[in-house]
């Protein structure tokens, strides 16, 4: 099974890109913090920024709701991507394909609509047909 969860701030405003075939998508990133002990038992943290990908329904929700330094809730399931560079080497891109976001922040506003689409199930996995690495435009 390919399912995590991660709850942490938003660390870049959401940005919004189309494909040729008019699917849309949301792009952001959260950062998460490691705590551990060197061997002079100093304590160390280490932080990691990951690539939020969200299509259709919930590239929605982010550019309609979500802002730099909110807290969220996401599940999600990892995605590697390559591709060749210019000069014959191989990149790499992990990113979190999100599949269900929850909204952490403060006051309660009329979140009914925003239930409903965390609720029903927008990213059913179809995605994975209709668009190709190609397709993506970063």
């Amino acid at each position: 099974m390919n399912k995590s969860i991660l709850i942490w701030n938003i660390t870049q405003d959401v940005i919004i890109k189309t494909t040729e075939k008019g699917t849309k998508i949301a792009i952001t990133s959260i950062a998460t913090n490691e705590f551990y002990k060197d061997q002079s038992w100093e304590k160390k943290q280490v932080t990691d920024f990951h690539n939020i990908v969200a299509f259709w329904k919930l590239a929605d929700l982010l550019e309609n709701y979500v802002k730099k330094g909110q807290k969220i809730y996401i599940e999600w399931k990892s995605k590697t991507r390559s591709w060749d560079k210019d000069d014959w080497s191989k990149w790499y891109k992990t990113e979190v394909h999100v599949e269900k976001i929850e909204f952490l922040w403060g006051a309660k506003k009329d979140w009914s609509e925003i239930e409903k689409i965390s609720k029903d199930n927008v990213n059913d996995g179809s995605f994975n047909d209709e668009i190709s690495i190609e397709d993506i435009p970063f």
